[in-house]
């Protein structure tokens, strides 16, 4: 499902579950945290016994001055 990569988590999820299938989600935290974040995307799918694994990640995907430096 290459189809889920990069997509919010909620997306993910529902496409997921409209099609009945199972998954985990699986949060990857970078070591240096932002508290600027404003997405949970994915980052890697990969299914094992029918089951998905969603390894997800947050993001900062909005633009603004300070983030220009």
């Amino acid at each position: 499902m290459t189809e889920l990569l990069g997509l919010p988590l909620n997306e993910a999820v529902s496409i997921l579950e409209r099609k009945h299938q199972p998954y985990d989600v699986k949060m990857y935290y970078s070591y240096k945290p932002s508290d600027d974040v404003d997405s949970r995307r994915v980052i890697r799918v990969k299914e094992t016994g029918g089951v998905y694994e969603l390894v997800v990640s947050e993001f900062k995907t909005k633009v603004n001055k300070t983030s220009q430096g």
